[in-house]
């Protein structure tokens, strides 16, 4: 899984994702073939809402649709949960996320300008858990 986030410029640490399977409100699928990960989804399930952490597919199974796959499976786990919503952030400019998560039913609420150590801005998303899907 570290791997694959840092082929995506993912900004966490091992650590960070090592404590994430330590956390009672984390959500983590993970997409396998044979002995190699594919991908993997994280999410929080807190306060009646679902928030995206991390969606990572390893570069030669881009396209594929394993990013879809991971992200609607950790939405209609965070439904049963009985999460009415779910958010995400995600880096001005990176037009292949902002095309998965708009095919997703997300849609932008707000952006928080120079939020990253580097000055990019954030894009905020939302979606609704409560209309069909």
């Amino acid at each position: 899984m570290y791997r694959i986030s840092q082929e995506g410029n993912i900004e966490w640490s091992l650590g960070q994702l090592q404590a994430e399977f330590d956390l009672e409100l984390s959500i983590i699928l993970v997409s396998v073939s044979g002995a190699q990960v594919d991908g993997f989804v994280c999410g929080w399930h807190v306060s009646g809402e679902l928030q995206v952490m991390l969606l990572a597919v390893s570069r030669n199974r881009q396209r594929q649709g394993i990013g879809t796959a991971l992200l609607e499976k950790l939405l209609c786990i965070g439904k049963g949960l009985g999460n009415t919503s779910a958010y995400l952030e995600l880096r001005e400019g990176n037009e292949t996320a902002m095309r998965l998560y708009g095919r997703a039913g997300f849609s932008e609420v707000g952006r928080r300008r120079r939020y990253y150590e580097n000055g990019d801005t954030a894009i905020l998303m939302c979606k609704d858990l409560t209309i069909q899907f």
